[in-house]
């Protein structure tokens, strides 16, 4: 029983090992640990946003109205 619990914690943080937030995180970790300065990690710039259209989420197009002569 407690080597199938071990097995278990392995796999898990070996799994985890394999994630690279997570692989990044212990890295940054260890090297804080020992004295070594850590860079900064850029964070991805958000994309550009037009100013002619509102940035909601439920924000839906204008309806669409064709209009044909009339008899």
């Amino acid at each position: 029983m407690t080597l199938f619990w071990f097995l278990c914690v392995c796999l898990v943080l070996g799994g985890l090992a394999f994630r690279r937030e997570v692989r990044a995180t212990l890295e940054d970790l260890r090297l804080r640990w020992f004295g070594v300065p850590v860079r900064v990690r850029r964070q991805p710039r958000p994309p550009a946003r037009s100013r002619a259209r509102p940035s909601r989420p439920d924000f839906l197009p204008p309806p669409h109205v064709v209009t044909r002569a009339g008899p």
